[in-house]
């Protein structure tokens, strides 16, 4: 292995306010910009949105990545909290959810760790994981 990772289109936007109203009329703007572009949208709080090309989210990255290094999906572990992070958690052999995550999220893994992500939650998961 070696050289340069492979030519793929990754584009994102992160757009963030503290006015979650403001926030939430920006996403109802989007949706309609939907019917004219092919995008996708994802929030992981009340105060962000992700606007990516469509069809590229963390998941085709970390297909990227695995092809790249001969890994195989099931052999991967993924920790996420948040919708954003649902295609990867589809995409893994082992997923697992942070304890603060949605609960769209802790309804796809069997585990969770057992601190927020202001409590150094992977830290922890990791720490024990492999003690």
């Amino acid at each position: 292995m070696g050289g340069e990772l492979p030519d793929q289109p990754y584009a994102k936007m992160y757009c963030f306010s503290h006015h979650q109203q403001k926030m939430k009329a920006w996403i109802e703007q989007l949706e309609e910009l939907k019917q004219q572009e092919a995008f996708t949208t994802s929030s992981s709080s009340h105060h962000n949105v992700e606007v990516m090309v469509n069809g590229v989210n963390k998941a085709t990255g970390v297909a990227a990545l695995l092809k790249y290094y001969q890994i195989n999906p099931e052999e991967v572990m993924a920790i996420g909290d948040s919708n954003n992070d649902l295609p990867m958690m589809a995409y893994v052999g082992y997923p697992v959810a942070m304890k603060n995550a949605t609960d769209e999220m802790k309804d796809m893994t069997k585990q969770q760790t057992s601190f927020t992500n202001d409590e150094e939650g992977v830290y922890h998961f990791l720490h024990d994981y492999f003690a």
